[in-house]
């Protein structure tokens, strides 16, 4: 994939996930009630959030300045990369613990709006096989 094709993809994903999350806290609005709904959206900003901390864990660790002399590259901290990839999952259990346990949301739906990553990656690959994969360079 370009670089161009595949930072598009990866933005499309990023917004496919809250559209994911709006368009399922709708549907629980009117199927279930405002419960289900704010639950749901609950579990998608999660989701969100997690995929942005994520994307932004491996553009760091991945990173390497580039040399134009012959010199190795240099050494990059990764202390800090894994205290920050640690720190991503255990906010997160946490803020999972307190809404689980905590709040007056339904566990299932704020279970389920934590996949709406899932349903935005399934439908970025959709949209990829429509397409017929344009703007992907052949490498």
């Amino acid at each position: 994939m370009s670089a161009d094709a595949l930072t598009r993809a990866v933005q499309r994903v990023e917004y496919l996930t809250l559209v994911v999350g709006a368009a399922g806290a709708c549907y629980l609005l009117f199927a279930r009630n405002w419960r289900y709904a704010l639950g749901f959206a609950a579990g998608a900003v999660l989701s969100w959030l997690n995929y942005r901390w994520l994307r932004a864990g491996v553009i760091a660790a991945t990173s390497v300045p580039a040399t134009v002399s012959n010199e190795p590259p240099p050494k990059v901290k990764r202390g800090p990369f894994v205290l920050k990839f640690a720190l991503r999952f255990a906010l997160l259990l946490v803020a999972v613990y307190v809404i689980l346990t905590h709040s007056f949301l339904p566990v299932g739906a704020v279970l389920a709006g934590l996949f709406c990553a899932v349903g935005a990656v399934l439908l970025q690959m959709m949209y990829l096989l429509a397409t017929g994969f344009r703007g992907v360079a052949n490498t």
